[in-house]
């Protein structure tokens, strides 16, 4: 690995998609319903919904994670999209009762479970999705005041912990749903599916800042994901990990960043109750 490779290995990992996209596929054949869908199936609905929803908002803003020194920017915008992806099909049918999930779950599944690494880094955007569907979204409401110092250790970032006594006593408290997604291909399709209210986790190694002529230029290049939650008048509503949580991107800035060196992206399309899937748990 080269210096200039090792700058994109902090929170996302670009270098990990491919190889984490091959086991989010082959996880359709286990829950038994087609949840990755080509953008070409789901286009032309996507645009129409985009049209009748006439620019989604989000009912409430989720509540604040912050990285702090962690890896954990993958796992924190998984939870974000979950969260907004709920309460749209809430608004939509009313049948889901939107709740924060706990992104450590999703963390520590990843590396103990799906990686198998125990390093406890980065993380791929396709992996939280393969997380979610194979093992449940754990709702942040789970983790209360009896939860033990020695179970806290273990969901903390970046710790070599075994997280067998964590999965054997949460598990069951973790909601099995179905997350349909997609990954869209241009700029025009993602602000359709922010338009339509589906959210979008994206990977970018492209920081942007502006110059004197007011461009927005590259000025940094760390890999990290983040969560764009709507589209309105030109912005992308956003959340991010680094800092409070919530802010907004221009246009011109989000297709700078859609043309970096590294970037990648899914919507989330769809959410139900699955539960088919039967995680094997031994570690």
């Amino acid at each position: 690995m080269t210096e200039e490779t090792q700058q994109f290995t902090s929170g996302w990992l670009p270098e990990k998609e491919a190889e984490d996209l091959k086991a989010l596929e082959a996880q359709q054949e286990v829950c038994g319903q087609k949840f990755l869908f080509d953008w070409d199936e789901v286009k032309s609905r996507i645009y129409a919904e985009a049209e009748h929803y006439q620019d989604w908002l989000p009912q409430s803003l989720p509540p604040v994670y912050n990285q702090n020194s962690s890896n954990a920017c993958a796992a924190i915008s998984n939870a974000y999209a979950c969260y907004y992806l709920m309460q749209l099909e809430a608004a939509k049918r009313h049948e889901v009762t939107p709740f924060m999930p706990f992104p450590a779950w999703t963390y520590m599944i990843y590396h103990a479970q799906i990686a198998k690494d125990h390093n406890y880094g980065g993380c791929s955007l396709a992996g939280m999705l393969t997380a979610n569907s194979k093992y449940g979204i754990l709702p942040t409401a789970a983790y209360g005041k009896s939860i033990t110092d020695k179970e806290m250790v273990a969901l903390r970032w970046n710790t070599r912990v075994t997280a067998a006594e964590v999965y054997e006593k949460y598990s069951g408290q973790a909601e099995r749903w179905q997350i349909k997604v997609t990954r869209p291909k241009t700029f025009e399709d993602i602000r359709a599916c922010l338009r339509a209210g589906y959210p979008v986790n994206y990977g970018t190694s492209v920081q942007l800042g502006l110059n004197k002529s007011g461009e927005y230029v590259p000025n940094g290049t760390t890999a990290h994901a983040m969560t764009w939650a709507y589209y309105r008048a030109g912005y992308f509503g956003m959340t991010n990990s680094w800092n409070d949580g919530f802010g907004w991107e221009k246009e011109d800035y989000v297709k700078k960043q859609l043309n970096g060196r590294y970037f990648d992206c899914f919507a989330l399309i769809g959410i139900e109750r699955d539960e088919t899937a039967k995680p094997d748990w031994s570690l």
